[in-house]
């Protein structure tokens, strides 16, 4: 039956070559255009969504009423972190984070190199599936001069990725140098994340330098916050009662809270008045 298949397959070539090959070279590209646009949305879709804990991972948006628009922002007040876990229980961990540009340089003795990082809370590691090659998830943020690298960043600023933690480097920007300690490594981040960094600073650092600078304050809406939820939690109910959580502290404020699964935001980033209006999720579908 193939062989028959074959045999009038090129009988056809024979007798209507112009044809036969418009057809082939059409449907070929049609197949190829297909397999192209499969294999975005496939990645598109899996963006975010690799994380263990990723069906109780949140980031906590801000509501901004302004007088004749309300504006939605992934930022919040920096000490999120430290009172939603206090005051709510269904919280099991809240990170606050903060990017850091590429204007940060890198140095050892031998070696200067320009990378992005982030600020992160103590809890980053265990929240979040990036695993680490060295170090102990649960205190690798946990002193203030500590930095824990990728292992890319290791390997381009000790030659080896191997026996890192306890080694020194030095991180600058323009009329500042700190010395800390290398207290872990990380895989290369996968690609399938929309956070992409070379190393992760404690928070306590962030925290500190906004004090210095008096921005410290809950009209301050400069750090993102990830929540950890309990299981089982609720979450439109938790939704109900953080709503109006920085009125609390600020009577003057005009945020509002709410939480969308961090697993969302790569697809659906777009707001209108307070309301999700589509994002990446248009072009996917």
């Amino acid at each position: 039956m193939f062989h028959h298949i074959l045999t009038i397959i090129y009988r056809n070539f024979k007798r209507f070559r112009s044809t036969f090959l418009i057809n082939l070279i059409g449907l070929s590209t049609g197949l190829a255009c297909a397999i192209v646009i499969y294999l975005w949305v496939a990645d598109e879709t899996r963006i975010d969504r690799f994380h263990e804990h990723g069906d109780r991972l949140f980031q906590v948006m801000t509501n901004q009423n302004r007088p004749d628009v309300i504006v939605t922002l992934g930022e919040g007040p920096g000490m999120l972190e430290d009172e939603l876990p206090a005051a709510f229980p269904e919280i099991e961990y809240a990170v606050g984070s903060s990017g850091i540009g590429d204007f940060i340089t890198l140095s050892t003795p031998n070696k200067n190199l320009q990378a992005t990082g982030q600020f992160a809370g103590l809890h980053y590691f265990e929240i979040f599936s990036f695993p680490l090659l060295e170090g102990n998830p649960k205190d690798v943020l946990k002193d203030e001069k500590s930095i824990v690298l990728s292992q890319r960043m290791a390997l381009a600023l000790f030659d080896t990725d191997k026996d890192v933690v306890g080694k020194a480097l030095e991180w600058k920007v323009p009329g500042y140098t700190e010395q800390v300690m290398v207290s872990g490594i990380f895989e290369d981040i996968n690609p399938m994340s929309s956070l992409q960094f070379d190393f992760v600073l404690p928070y306590d650092v962030y925290e500190d330098f906004m004090r210095s600078m008096g921005s410290l304050s809950w009209g301050n809406h400069n750090a993102v916050t990830y929540l950890l939820l309990k299981e089982h939690t609720d979450v439109a109910l938790l939704n109900d009662k953080i709503r109006g959580f920085v009125r609390k502290h600020d009577p003057t404020s005009n945020l509002t809270l709410f939480l969308k699964p961090f697993g969302d935001n790569y697809l659906y980033s777009k707001y209108e008045n307070g309301k999700i209006a589509g994002g990446r999720i248009v072009y996917v579908r």
